[in-house]
C-alpha cells in the first residue's frame, strides 16, 4: 500500500497539548507514512477563516512542541504524531486572504491536516496552498511533505465524520456551495503529498476559469548520470488523491475571450528526439512535466499529481533514464 494512514483524535481543549488516546495497539505494514493527529477545532462565529487562524497555527505549534512526549508515551514507534485543525462555522464561511502552510509549519510538522468545514456555503477567496514557497502561482515545488486539505460546504455539523453532508433537499435555498476565487480573479487550492477532498453539499463552482485544485507532489532531486535536465524542469513524485463529490453540479467559468483558453502544450512540457538509429540524443532524453505556475489543468490523475479544472488533459511527470530506445 502506497497511500498514507491517517487517524484523528481530539486534544484537550483547555490546552491543546494533549491528545485523547490512551494506548495504542497498531501493526501497520506497507504504508508509505502513517500519522496521528491530535484534531483541534474552532468555531468562526464570524464566518471569517482569516479570524481564527492566528489562534489554530499557535495552538498547533504549541501540540507539535509535545509531540515527541506523546508518542513516546504511546509507543507509536514509527507513526508520526501531527497536530490537525478544523475550523467550522454553522453558516456560511469565508477565507478571506491566502494562506500558505509552509510558511507556517516547518520540517518537523509536514503531516498534519486543515478542515474547512462550512453549514452553509463555503467561499475561497485566498490561495490556499502547501508544498510550494508560496501560495499564488508564483511558488516552487519543494522537496517535503505536505499536509491534507479537507473543504466541506453545506456540512453536517451534527456527524461525527467532517465528511458528512446535509441532505441536498434539506438545505436552504442558495446554500451549500463550495465556491473558489470569484469573476475577477482565479484562486488555488493545492497541496503537494497530502490528499484534498472535497465536499459540496450543493454545487462546486470555479468562478474564475484560473481557479484550480491539484495535488503536485514532492520535488524530484534524484539524478543519474545518463539523465539531462532539460532548464527549467521541475518533476513531481508522490502526489496526494484527490476526492471530489457534490450534490448538485460541478462547474467552472469560461473566459469571455476564447483566446483565453488554455491548450495543455502550456503547462505540459515535453522534449526529446532520437538518431536514425532510435538512440536518443545527449540532453534530448524523452521527458515531460508540469509547469506549475501555468497550471489550469483538470480532472485527471497521475502518480505525481492530480487536478480539477473546466477541461480535461493528461498529467503526466515522466523522465526516461536509458539513452536507447
Amino acid at each position: 500500500m502506497s497511500a498514507s494512514l491517517q487517524a484523528r483524535a481530539s486534544c484537550q481543549a483547555h490546552r491543546r497539548r494533549r491528545i485523547l488516546v490512551s494506548n495504542l495497539l497498531v501493526n501497520i505494514i506497507g504504508a508509505r507514512s502513517s500519522v496521528l493527529e491530535g484534531v483541534s477545532r474552532y468555531e468562526s462565529a464570524t464566518g471569517s477563516v482569516d479570524a481564527v487562524r492566528t489562534r489554530a497555527i499557535t495552538d498547533a505549534h504549541s501540540f507539535a512542541s509535545n509531540a515527541a512526549t506523546i508518542a513516546a508515551r504511546l509507543n507509536a514507534g514509527s507513526i508520526a504524531v501531527m497536530p490537525g485543525i478544523e475550523i467550522w462555522s454553522a453558516g456560511d464561511l469565508v477565507a478571506e486572504t491566502d494562506w500558505n502552510l509552509a510558511d507556517n509549519f516547518g520540517a518537523s510538522t509536514r503531516m498534519g491536516s486543515l478542515t474547512l468545514r462550512a453549514g452553509g456555503n463555503l467561499t475561497i477567496l485566498g490561495n490556499l496552498s502547501d508544498g510550494f514557497s508560496t501560495a499564488d502561482r508564483t511558488g516552487v515545488l519543494q522537496d517535503t511533505s505536505s499536509w491534507n486539505l479537507r473543504l466541506v460546504s453545506g456540512a453536517d455539523l451534527t456527524s461525527a465524520s467532517a465528511m458528512t453532508l446535509t441532505p441536498l433537499p434539506a438545505l436552504s435555498p442558495a446554500s451549500g456551495s463550495l465556491i473558489l476565487g470569484d469573476s475577477n480573479s482565479g484562486k488555488l487550492v493545492r497541496t503537494g503529498t497530502g490528499d484534498i477532498d472535497i465536499a459540496a453539499g450543493r454545487d462546486l463552482l470555479l468562478a474564475h476559469y484560473e481557479s484550480a485544485i491539484y495535488t503536485a507532489g514532492r520535488r524530484d532531486l534524484t539524478t543519474s548520470a545518463d539523465f539531462d535536465t532539460p532548464a527549467g524542469a521541475v518533476y513531481g513524485i508522490q502526489g496526494g488523491n484527490l476526492r471530489i463529490a457534490a450534490q448538485g453540479r460541478a462547474s467552472s467559468s469560461l473566459p469571455a475571450n476564447p483566446n483565453d483558453n488554455q491548450l495543455f502544450v502550456e503547462w505540459l512540457k515535453k522534449v526529446g528526439f532520437t538518431d536514425d538509429n532510435f538512440v536518443y540524443l545527449q540532453g534530448r532524453q524523452t521527458s515531460w512535466w508540469i509547469v506549475q505556475r501555468a497550471d489550469r489543468a483538470a480532472d485527471s490523475r497521475s502518480s505525481a499529481c492530480n487536478s480539477a479544472h473546466a477541461i480535461s488533459p493528461p498529467r503526466i511527470m515522466r523522465r526516461t533514464t536509458n539513452n536507447t530506445a
